[in-house]
């Protein structure tokens, strides 16, 4: 509907179907160093953190920032709505299952991981700040790349 280049991400889906690995897939394709370095980060946190560093990155991560940033893009302009009727239904849905569903069960869960070990606290909180900074820093290189192709 907006007209965006997907030929990385379908290649990057197609070399896994092949039985590449993440990292390797990422590395075999187009994308911003940041874009990779995000993607793989949240892969090696998904697969060997422990669990309540992962509750703690994907909630304060993710559940609580992208229903901001999706209203964000519903507000910005009317004419995704006429471009694009379909991303705006997806991305109300993504903001109503995050903030009515997700959001409170990922909290919820995330206070039980946490109280099993007084050290779970800490730790999760260095995680959640870690997967605040590290969403940040893709935004960052994202908005650097944008600002070179449309200065």
């Amino acid at each position: 509907e907006v007209g965006a280049n997907t030929s990385s991400i379908n290649r990057f889906v197609a070399l896994q179907r092949q039985g590449l690995e993440a990292t390797a897939a990422l590395q075999a394709i187009e994308v911003l160093p940041g874009v990779a370095r995000f993607v793989s980060d949240t892969l090696q946190l998904a697969l060997n953190a422990p669990i309540h560093c992962v509750a703690a990155t994907f909630l304060h991560g993710r559940e609580h920032v992208i229903p901001g940033m999706f209203e964000r893009i519903l507000q910005s302009d009317e004419f995704i709505h006429r471009q694009a009727p379909t991303l705006c239904a997806y991305l109300k849905r993504h903001i109503e299952l995050d903030t009515q569903d997700h959001g409170p069960a990922a909290e919820q869960l995330l206070e039980r991981l946490a109280n099993a070990d007084p050290a779970y606290p800490q730790q999760a909180n260095d995680a959640a700040l870690a997967a605040v900074e590290g969403r940040i820093a893709l935004w960052d290189e994202v908005r650097a790349s944008l600002q070179e192709v449309h200065p």
